[in-house]
């Protein structure tokens, strides 16, 4: 049996570490969740990727049941971060038609497809919006999602827009020493061959060992 030398030593290390770049660089990323009733107009679900690697891109969904939509008037929130304050009430009309407005605000992020989306909403509906986000930099990122109720009366003479709620979100993009997580995938990949070739007189005596056991039991 061949002896250690340095090269076996150093394919050691550089297999171990080429290890941890690719633990770390498969290491699925983190899901945050959160729910809201506002009393008058329903239920928001919001689930989002809360941790994730620098450069790569996380999901945004938010659920909206608008189940108590037009019950007792809809109730309007203040401006506190997932709490209804100020709630005041407005009537609907059967001839009115309704918008449900999302902007998300998360500063630095690249999101698609955009921030601000909108869809027709009806009483009872339930509604889905996604999004996709990247961030560029480490670091704990903090915003929000603003919801509004667009009301559109029949002769465009009463239109209003009221904000119902706004959902926090926190986001902890991270890296390793510096890299993404593609970064720490190709280095953890091309370290694992280097190990390997370092090793090849030692893989080579192990299978011929091998063999000559199978073949002389």
């Amino acid at each position: 049996m061949r002896r250690l030398t340095f090269l076996h030593v150093l394919a050691f290390i550089i297999l171990t570490a080429s290890l941890i770049f690719l633990a770390w660089g498969y290491y699925p990323a983190l899901e945050g969740t959160k729910k809201l009733r506002v009393p008058g107009v329903g239920q928001q679900s919001l689930a989002w990727t809360s941790r994730i690697r620098k450069g790569e891109t996380g999901s945004l969904k938010l659920d909206f049941d608008s189940a108590e939509l037009g019950i007792g008037g809809i109730a309007a929130s203040g401006s506190e971060t997932n709490n209804c304050e100020s709630i005041r009430q407005f009537p609907l009309h059967y001839t009115d038609h309704i918008l449900l407005e999302t902007r998300v605000e998360l500063p630095g992020v690249l999101i698609q497809p955009g921030e601000e989306l909108i869809q027709p909403l009806q009483s009872g509906e339930k509604l889905t919006f996604n999004w996709q986000f990247t961030p560029f930099e480490s670091g704990e990122i903090e915003g929000e999602i603003w919801i509004y109720l667009n009301i559109l009366s029949e002769d465009q003479s009463n239109d209003s827009r009221h904000p119902i709620s706004i959902l926090s979100i926190n986001v902890l993009s991270i890296d390793l020493f510096g890299m993404t997580g593609r970064t720490a995938r190709i280095f953890g990949i091309m370290g694992v061959c280097i190990a390997l070739v370092l090793w090849r007189d030692l893989i080579g005596d192990f299978a011929n060992r091998f063999l000559n056991r199978q073949r002389n039991p």
